[in-house]
């Protein structure tokens, strides 16, 4: 939502899930580590824009993410026949922001850069871990920590009339995402345990680049 223009500020306000990730697992080796896993994230972003000459304005506001993640894990980590399952259930609620820049030259072209910031969202709730190896499960607090990234954008839209071109290109900073390590409130001392979730595991995801293409035609001028 778009609020109209006083004294050259603009409001906004916007609700988007950017990111997420759902998986699910039913060989008895990889759905020790993902039976189910998923993962929801809303980002709430009211803006302040304000526009300092015909040809220029910048914007700016926090953003606020609520997370929510699942995982489920049940299945066998080695040929011995040793099985290890986990349940645990987290969410989260963080601080972020954005800036931008726009500027229009000309009539007919209109150029922006957009800045959304690195997110840490720090996942908490209860946990439940087991073997056929122990009598009784752990039942324990943990949390992890999964970066939403940065993310850099530039476009640029011509408008021939009634119909407009634009064109974006993306950096998404996914670098950040290094290593997936869950930790627990309490020490796990079973090594069947230890070996399926307490090691963290590496993930080293390289940065990506997207490029969006988008055309618009204004059916009715009036």
């Amino acid at each position: 939502m778009v609020s109209p223009e006083y004294n050259n500020f603009r409001f906004g306000f916007s609700v988007t899930v950017p990111y997420g990730l759902s998986k699910r697992w039913e060989q008895p080796f990889p759905r020790t580590f993902a039976e189910e896993y998923s993962l929801k994230v809303f980002d709430i972003n009211p803006t302040v824009s304000y526009r300092i000459c015909d040809y220029f304005s910048v914007a700016a506001g926090p953003r606020v993410l609520y997370s929510t993640a699942q995982v489920s894990s049940y299945g066998v980590v080695s040929t011995k026949g040793y099985t290890a399952s986990r349940s645990l259930e987290g969410d989260t609620t963080e601080m972020g922001w954005n800036a931008a820049l726009s500027a229009k030259p000309t009539k007919n072209i209109n150029l922006s850069a957009t800045y959304r910031s690195a997110v840490d969202l720090g996942l908490s709730g209860d946990a439940v871990l087991g073997s056929n190896t122990q009598i009784l499960p752990v039942s324990t607090g943990g949390d992890v920590t999964i970066p939403a990234p940065a993310i850099f954008s530039l476009s640029g839209a011509y408008s021939f009339d009634q119909l407009t071109v634009d064109l974006t290109w993306d950096r998404t900073y996914w670098s950040d995402y290094e290593t997936l390590a869950f930790h627990y409130d309490t020490i796990l001392h079973n090594p069947v345990l230890i070996g399926a979730f307490g090691i963290p595991k590496a993930k080293k995801w390289e940065d990506s680049d997207a490029y969006r293409l988008g055309v618009s035609y204004e059916l009715n001028t009036t």
